[in-house]
């Protein structure tokens, strides 16, 4: 059964049927031939079962706990209907507060706070509720979305560039604790390194990750996104510390790189928000990386020595990141700034990148609330 065939029987959107599938609810086969999905009986009934409960106000995550087994119908139920007991407490609030600008006539000039029982509970909970709502959830166009990552990775690549350039005998240091000279004989001695700084950065990166997926406070997702594109510098020395043991000119070489990654950033940012097709074809992307790269390969091979590592790793960096921009965007039923900065996140933290991937970063907000 194709998508059209589904929209008819059950009564709702393609777009709808895509982001419940998104969302884990459902999980369509695909074609071998054509690579089309193509629904059964169980997807419909399923379908059936999200729009009935979704009507009485169950949220996308209680229905995924519900269908993973982790709840029983009752158990959903009774927790919905707990949730509207005190919805209706917060309407009848604002109702008695309506009736009396009705009754006693405030005009707009008049209107102010004090209206308002301050002190209640639920018009406390509402006002929050409302102002993040406006803050995080507000959506936005495709191009404001797309403008509002590549500023952001640009600014925090740009960041990297300038703390490799003043703080690399920092790094450095830092890199190279618990180094020591293992000797095996007359002639061979060498500098063994205890690579503690690796697992450290990978449960740094794994943490900035989950937390990402869990957490639903933007202050809290901006820390984190600082916190990932600061693990960058790190990453790169410890990986050119690993190829060849040599150090030498790093500071220069590593803010070159970030520099450069953060100027193409930029251009391709402009190339996203110019030409539409490609936002839906990472290929542009992978093309734009190769072709910038290699001028950047031929500015290398006449000032850097070790010009092919550096030239490799940069290529590496922008299919990376083109990809990881347009995959993580391509599919999106609503652009809002909460999705912006968690793309942005993903894109400079691979960890991230692999969760999404595997399809985890659905939906961030414990009580349901699904930011798209």
């Amino acid at each position: 059964m194709k998508i059209k065939d589904v929209e008819r029987a059950v009564g709702i959107t393609s777009a709808n049927i895509r982001f419940y599938e998104k969302e884990g609810l459902i999980a369509p086969r695909r074609n071998n031939d054509n690579n089309y999905r193509e629904y059964t009986k169980e997807d419909v009934e399923r379908l059936q079962q999200i729009k009935f409960l979704r009507v009485l106000g169950v949220s996308v995550q209680d229905l995924r706990l519900l269908f993973q087994g982790e709840y029983e119908l009752d158990e959903i139920i009774q927790k919905r209907q707990e949730e509207m007991e005190k919805e209706a407490e917060h309407l009848h609030e604002l109702q008695e507060v309506c009736n009396t600008i009705l009754r006693t006539g405030v005009d707009l000039d008049h209107l102010n706070f004090s209206i308002l029982d301050e002190k209640s509970a639920g018009i406390r909970d509402r006002l929050e509720q409302v102002l993040y709502e406006d803050a995080a959830e507000v959506e936005i166009t495709k191009q404001e979305y797309y403008r509002y990552i590549w500023k952001w990775l640009a600014a925090a690549l740009l960041l990297d560039a300038v703390l490799c350039y003043l703080f690399s005998g920092v790094m450095e240091k830092i890199l190279l604790m618990g180094s020591a000279e293992v000797h095996l004989g007359p002639s061979m001695t060498y500098l063994a390194r205890d690579f503690w700084i690796v697992p450290v950065l990978i449960l740094l990166a794994v943490f900035t990750a989950l937390s990402t997926i869990w957490t639903a406070k933007m202050w809290a997702l901006y820390m984190n996104f600082i916190l990932a594109a600061l693990e960058l510098p790190l990453f790169v020395f410890t990986l050119k510390w690993i190829v060849d043991k040599d150090l030498s000119g790093i500071r220069f070489k590593s803010a070159g790189l970030f520099a450069a990654a953060a100027l193409f950033v930029v251009i391709f940012g402009l190339c996203l928000d110019r030409f539409e097709k490609m936002d839906r074809n990472c290929g542009y992307g992978a093309l734009g990386a190769l072709v910038y790269s290699g001028g950047i390969g031929l500015l290398y091979y006449f000032n850097v020595k070790d010009w092919v590592y550096w030239s490799v790793l940069l290529l590496a960096f922008l299919m990376y990141i083109s990809v990881t921009t347009v995959m993580g965007s391509r599919d999106r039923i609503s652009y809002t700034k909460f999705a912006g900065i968690v793309t942005a996140i993903n894109t400079v933290n691979f960890v991230a990148v692999m969760i999404a991937a595997y399809g985890n970063t659905k939906s961030w907000r414990r009580d349901g609330k699904v930011f798209r």
